[in-house]
């Protein structure tokens, strides 16, 4: 059942309310299941509710933009209707085939910080693949079928180091969990589609685009997609050069400029450089669509350093050099609103239309000009370009143009009736200065203030008292008018007129008018910031409160923290309130802030951040009574708090962190448990680690365990190491290997290492006992010392280390394999082959483990070859052979390393093996594919 909600309106302003939105909501639906969509709302809301008196209740002020919202809803509805229903199959067989598309693609170079403050890093890419099936069977697609070939280097598809997962990859304005990105089969009937992420790691690291082709197999015929070429396609990218000498390019984008289609235009930037073009502007069209914001961010970036030397981006290639000019305008309309949401700085490069782009790439072109071709630019051409003749004029124009400048501000063309008016600052002539305030009092919403700005901007005394005199006159809305071209131009000529004017009439003038005064400055300033505290008007106490707490003498500070408390009494902090309370840091103020954070229903983490710094240790009880309240964002600013205070609590809801399903929050109970270790904080992480082993809160719970390093948590990892699948065993091994080097015996572990690979053996084992001396449960130093008694052939002391190393850590495959060799060569062949094989399941994917029981049955057959009385002896000889060799093959298939392959071939332990014809055949191409 459809429930609709009318949007009503009274009669005196039904018919303009009605238009505006349909306008609004129609320039913001432009596609035809969009409009479809508005045209359905828009009669909804206009249909009139009547209340039981017969009267149609007032419209809330938000009305339209409930519609709006609610447009946008029904819009992604009707799209993804619209994406997933049937198609019709083709009748032409030759057309009949799987379609592929890719949307929201997203490459980015991470960057994971390991213990020993170092980093790992690696380049990513993930996207949306929709795929449609146009054939008359159903097909189905596996993650392993598609494949992505990135400068001739095949990945596979979901194949990622579990690493980064935990780390954020940005796709369109989101930033997504990497281990939240999850490549899914799709099974598609004829007509029908289907969604998946595909990701892919391993990518070339670097800001340069690879040329990338997505390979989808099992499918006849294999299907095959350039995405370089497709998304360039899809930019809609045109050039055309305007200017003096054709020495500007005027770029236009009708496509989603995004990681994919970047290079396409670097392609045209750089073959402009070929052609001497060294000004561009780069515009979109209205159609074109949101640009993804992460990535619009660098991009900006990168267009405001050109030219700067050094300057690199970490995923954006940077543009060429050579560059002069290179500007941005008219950004899709999406793209400029999120980028205004963060407050990013677009800077003097970036422009809300492409005239203005035009003007500031070609100002310094137009300056050194010769005056006559000057002229002639500013009478003939595109308009863009006479526009900018015209402003970049500016003093190079003489009394005698003027003939020139009146024909222009009557030109039909109102953009060059602007430039004009913006020239006209440069003439102090009556006739100029005349024509400023015709067009000042003409109310012209484009040409007004641009005289204005005109008259302020003068270096003319004569133009700034022709501007003084307008202000006398009775017309508000034009006083409005100067009073905001003073804010853009400030002059202490402006001081006593507009203190005098906000005297006069303060609530006409509103916030506008202080801001104003606040950027011209009067030596009675500060009387007017206190009294305007008392204003009627929210806006104006808010322009008022603003400046008083960014200032440091003390009439001020005490006027804005009264206010503020006043406010708090009441309302909820601000975040320019919260600002100042930092600053200040008043004890009255923290009641009142607990107060708000039970009534509060937006994010709280910010007035959280406030109050543990302008409290004492005293509100970690307060925080921490409401932690099981909280937001997970809000429970991180908590849990900071517990930690710096080192409140009793803390590993209380440290534990209860560990068990969410937020990283963030995750990852700060593991930073702040490691910094203030104890007994129960680590028992709440070895537990954590229970449950984490094929989780994203893996790696911050053993970074954690390897920065504590005690006893239990040293055996928690090595456990851990072992129990792990193939993907996470190699994070594990880091981090014990990284805890190890921070053991007190590992200096001389070292040293040990060094002198076995320089063969200076006796010193070797000089500096192994040292480091079992300084640690006696570093297992490494244990097996190495090991190692060099099997070399010397001391068997019975080798075991004994391999025991000790295999007490410390059950789960080292070396200690392990080297206790059940020791026993074969001891003559406890059954023992140590039942080590061996009762041990298999803790080391499933492990090489090392494979091969070194390989050694364990190759001894085994020497031990039979020894003794005529063994046990069955030609079946077991026949037993351990299979074995050995089965054993050797497991562990190249697992990936033996190269090294041990050549070893192979002279290791004492398989000298049993060497002639057997299964086992030269070992390691040749054939046996390890």
């Amino acid at each position: 059942m459809l429930k609709v909600i009318s949007l009503t309106r009274s009669a005196s302003t039904g018919a303009r309310s009605t238009t505006r939105g349909i306008d609004r909501c129609w320039e913001r639906s432009p596609s035809l299941t969009r409009r479809v969509s508005v045209i359905c709302l828009v009669l909804l809301a206009v249909s009139p509710v009547r209340a039981a008196d017969g009267q149609s209740p007032p419209v809330p002020q938000n009305s339209w933009q409930k519609v709006i919202d609610a447009t946008a809803q029904w819009q992604r509805k009707l799209a993804d209707w619209w994406r997933r229903r049937p198609q019709a199959i083709p009748l032409n067989p030759a057309d009949q085939r799987l379609v592929a598309v890719v949307e929201s693609p997203a490459l980015q170079n991470l960057y994971v910080p390991l213990l020993n403050g170092q980093a790992i890093q690696g380049r990513l890419f993930a996207a949306n693949l929709r795929l449609t099936n146009l054939t008359r069977k159903a097909i189905s697609i596996e993650p392993a079928q598609i494949e992505l070939k990135a400068d001739g280097v095949t990945l596979k598809n979901g194949v990622v180091d579990p690493r980064f997962n935990g780390q954020m990859l940005r796709m369109e304005d989101h930033a997504i969990n990497i281990g939240k990105i999850r490549p899914s089969s799709m099974s598609l009937a004829p007509g029908f589609s289907a969604d998946s992420w595909i990701l892919f790691s391993g990518l070339r690291g670097g800001s340069q685009v690879p040329g990338m082709t997505l390979t989808i197999t099992g499918v006849d015929p294999p299907l095959e997609l350039d995405l370089n070429a497709r998304f360039k396609e899809q930019l809609q990218l045109r050039t055309v050069r305007l200017g003096p000498r054709g020495g500007l390019a005027l770029l236009t984008i009708g496509g989603e400029l995004n990681c994919l289609s970047y290079p396409a235009v670097l392609e045209q930037l750089a073959q402009l450089t070929t052609e001497r073009v060294q000004r561009a502007v780069v515009v979109w069209t209205p159609e074109a669509p949101k640009i993804p914001l992460g990535w619009l961010a660098e991009f900006v970036g990168v267009v405001q350093n050109v030219g700067r030397e050094g300057f690199q981006s970490q995923n954006v290639q940077t543009l060429p050099g050579s560059f002069v000019e290179l500007r941005l305008a008219e950004l899709p309309a999406a793209s400029r609103a999120a980028l205004s949401q963060i407050k990013f700085n677009l800077g003097p490069t970036i422009h809300a239309t492409k005239v203005d782009a035009v003007i500031g790439a070609l100002r310094t072109a137009y300056e050194v000009l010769p005056r006559a071709e000057l002229l002639e630019a500013i009478r003939v051409g595109d308009v863009m370009t006479r526009c900018a003749a015209i402003v970049s004029a500016g003093n190079r124009l003489r009394p005698e143009d003027w003939p020139l400048l009146a024909e222009l501000i009557r030109d039909d063309e109102v953009l060059l009736r602007r430039a004009t008016i913006h020239v006209l600052r440069n003439f102090e002539d009556q006739p100029a200065i005349n024509e400023l305030l015709r067009q000042a009092r003409s109310g012209d919403p484009i040409l007004s203030p641009a005289a204005l700005d005109s008259l302020a901007a003068s270096r003319f005394a004569k133009a700034h008292a022709a501007l003084l005199e307008l202000l006398t006159e009775n017309d508000l809305p034009l006083r409005r008018a100067i009073v905001l071209a003073f804010a853009r131009n400030p002059r202490s000529a402006w001081s006593q007129s507009l203190y005098e004017l906000m005297q006069d009439i303060p609530s006409e003038l509103g916030a506008e008018g202080l801001r104003a005064l606040i950027r011209v400055g009067h030596s009675r300033l500060a009387d007017a910031l206190l009294e305007s505290l008392k204003s009627s008007d929210a806006a104006v106490r808010q322009v008022a409160y603003l400046e008083l707490a960014n200032r440091s003498d003390p009439q001020s500070e005490s006027a804005a923290l009264a206010y503020s408390l006043e406010q708090l009494a009441t309302l909820p902090p601000t975040p320019e309130m919260l600002t100042f309370l930092i600053r200040v840091k008043p004890p009255d103020a923290v009641p009142l802030l607990i107060k708000h954070l039970d009534q509060m229903t937006d994010d709280r983490s910010p007035l959280i951040a406030v109050l543990a710094q302008i409290s004492d240790q005293k509100i970690a009880e307060p925080l921490a009574d409401r932690f099981p309240k909280l937001r997970p964002a809000e429970q991180v600013e908590v849990l900071k708090v517990q930690g710096q205070h080192r409140s009793p609590r803390f590993v209380e809801l440290a534990g209860a962190a560990l068990q969410s399903d937020d990283l963030t929050l995750i990852n700060t109970a593991c930073q702040w448990l490691q910094w203030n270790p104890s007994p129960k904080g680590t028992q709440q992480l070895l537990a954590a680690l229970d449950r984490s082993r094929k989780s994203q809160s893996l790696l911050p719970v053993a970074s954690a365990l390897a920065n504590i390093a005690s006893p239990e948590a040293r055996r928690a990892l090595r456990k851990a190491r072992a129990e792990a699948d193939h993907a996470t065993r190699p994070l594990l091994i880091q981090l014990i290997s990284q805890m190890d080097q921070r053991s007190p015996g590992y200096n001389a572990f070292w040293q040990a290492k060094v002198a076995v690979q320089n063969n200076t053996l006796a010193e070797a084992m000089k500096f192994y006992e040292q480091a079992i001396k300084a640690d006696s449960e570093l297992t490494e130093a244990y097996l190495g010392r090991a190692n060099l008694l099997m070399k010397q052939n001391k068997f019975a002391e080798a075991g004994r280390d391999y025991e000790q190393a295999m007490k410390l850590d059950e789960f080292h495959a070396e200690a392990v394999t080297g206790v059940a060799i020791t026993k074969v060569i001891s003559g406890q062949c059954q023992e140590g082959l039942k080590l061996i094989e009762i041990s298999r399941d803790k080391f499933p994917q492990d090489d090392l483990f494979h091969y070194n029981a390989a050694c364990a049955y190759g001894r085994a057959v020497e031990a039979a070859l020894k003794d005529d009385k063994f046990p069955d002896r030609e079946q077991s000889l026949a037993d351990f052979r299979r074995r050995a060799i089965d054993e050797l093959r497991q562990s190249i298939k697992l990936g033996l390393d190269e090294s041990n392959l050549d070893w192979m071939k002279n290791d004492p332990d398989l000298n049993s093996l060497h002639d057997l014809p299964e086992f030269q055949k070992l390691g040749k191409p054939e046996v390890r594919d």
